[in-house]
């Protein structure tokens, strides 16, 4: 369900680019995209442990959606970005969720072409399910001392390095993103937790993300 809607928010944003009704936007400043394509999450302390318990780990490679929306000084671009990587597998599940304020610039030309590297910073907040359906016992087990299921949840703070690949249009004067390749990673070495409870020996994760997108929006 959350790919088609992604897919459908992608097609309902190069509908709009080609419709006069809204050429009132190419006028203002502002650079407004949507990115599309594959992450890749790590948490390296985490995979160790689970795999130390016998215990399948998260799936680290899902679909990766970002939006963005800058206000253009000049050839500096300042806004915030919104992405979410969602990935599962079996009844393993990875949601991370990251918003960032970011500093773009395209002063970056090769031809028709235009790299746009960014910088942006802002929370992140990862979310790993962990099923173990090989576990058998009686209701009040489940209930009172097991469980088959684990959420693990980690807080940090994010720092995003992005160049999105640009085509500029002369009659218009126009950028628009094509593709776009970064990588973030936490600031801290955050702990997991579940729920509200803060574990003994928890694993502690300075995150990864790498990831590769296509591109659609506009730009001055």
């Amino acid at each position: 369900m959350k790919l088609k809607i992604s897919f459908f928010v992608l097609l309902l944003v190069f509908s709009l680019e080609n419709t006069s009704a809204q050429s009132w936007l190419y006028k203002l400043p502002i650079d407004w995209d949507i990115h599309l394509g594959g992450g890749y999450f790590t948490a390296g302390n985490l995979k160790r442990m689970t795999d130390a318990q016998g215990v399948k780990g998260f799936p680290p490679l899902g679909l990766d959606m970002n939006i963005g929306l800058g206000y253009r000084l000049g050839k500096v671009s300042i806004g915030a970005n919104f992405g979410n990587l969602q990935s599962k597998r079996s009844d393993n599940q990875t949601n991370v969720n990251t918003i960032t304020a970011f500093v773009a610039t395209n002063i970056w030309h090769v031809g028709r072409w235009t790299f746009s590297p960014a910088v942006g910073v802002g929370p992140q907040i990862a979310t790993i399910v962990l099923d173990r359906g090989d576990l058998t016992g009686n209701f009040e087990e489940y209930i009172g001392e097991k469980g088959n299921q684990t959420r693990l949840q980690q807080v940090n703070t994010a720092l995003d390095f992005s160049l999105t690949f640009k085509t500029y249009e002369l009659l218009t004067a126009r950028y628009r993103p094509q593709f776009r390749m970064g990588y973030q990673t936490g600031l801290s070495d955050a702990a997991w937790k579940v729920g509200n409870t803060s574990l003994i020996n928890a694993p502690r994760d300075r995150t990864g993300m790498f990831y590769l997108q296509i591109s659609a929006g506009i730009g001055r």
